[in-house]
């Protein structure tokens, strides 16, 4: 400053930010395209299961009709039943992108609530006792009562279910299926156990892609590979993890994590 307390003199920089403004607004213009292309993909699959829902369900019902025809020979019957299971698969594959669909566009609401555990797990082991009972399976259940966690309880049934159904379909005949769950802290861990042949380590890193299946393509067992996709999914929505862990030869276990529900005191605190 001069003696009357005046600048004479002022120094200063500046930068040049032209090319990071036009990499943030290429960035942006990118993920509206991909969000876009999402929502269209996602209204495509949506349109098309429903437009495939309603012949399937034609030809479903026409092949059950013969079913019980009773002027059918033994070989006519069997490329009857062909029908109906590959036609019932298809329906199964049909459904679960429909749901698939839904949950990426956002149109699926939770009702987050406090749930109890061991009812959910009851029900999901009486429905698919059957399944296991067909393959000689042992379906063992350990969920302490009063443990609680904050999900939604029809999409957290559906979770359980879809576990506890692949459980079956990929384990050994005679083997074995737990469904477990502890308290840990704030968590609440749900473990799904089998006795099957296991995935390699290389292989976990596709475990949760659609239409992944994990080399299980030419096994024999039925599968749409889009079941875990939707379960990771619901989980995530409930505000929970999932992974695997498994062992060639020794089997897999499934494991979600979702809030406890805190005002149920820590039964099952490990």
């Amino acid at each position: 400053r001069d003696a009357e307390g005046k600048p004479y003199r002022m120094a200063g920089s500046h930068t040049d930010i032209t090319e990071q403004k036009l990499s943030e607004e290429q960035l942006r213009h990118a993920r509206l395209a991909a969000e876009a292309a999402s929502r269209a993909k996602s209204a495509f699959l949506s349109s098309m299961s429903h437009e495939l829902r309603t012949p399937m369900n034609a030809v479903l019902g026409f092949a059950q009709i013969l079913e019980y025809d009773e002027g059918l020979n033994g070989e006519q019957r069997s490329h009857v039943q062909e029908i109906l299971k590959g036609g019932r698969h298809l329906l199964d594959l049909i459904n679960d992108v429909l749901d698939l669909a839904r949950i990426e566009s956002g149109r699926v609401s939770l009702a987050i609530d406090a749930v109890s555990l061991a009812p959910v797990a009851e029900e999901c082991s009486d429905l698919i006792q059957p399944l296991a009972a067909g393959r000689a399976l042992t379906l063992l259940v350990d969920v302490p009562d009063g443990l609680e966690v904050l999900a939604d309880s029809m999409r957290l049934k559906q979770v359980l279910l879809n576990l506890l159904s692949n459980a079956v379909k990929y384990n050994r005949p005679g083997g074995e299926i737990r469904l477990g769950a502890s308290r840990q802290g704030v968590r609440v861990r749900i473990e799904v156990t089998d006795t099957g042949a296991g995935i390699a380590p290389e292989r976990l890193t596709e475990l949760f892609k659609p239409f992944s299946r994990l080399g299980q393509e030419s096994s024999g067992i039925e599968g749409t590979g889009i079941g875990l996709t939707i379960t990771q999914r619901l989980v995530q929505m409930m505000g929970g993890t999932i992974g695997m862990e498994s062992r060639l030869g020794v089997g897999s276990t499934v494991w979600i994590e979702l809030g406890a529900n805190p005002s149920a005191g820590a039964s099952g605190l490990s």
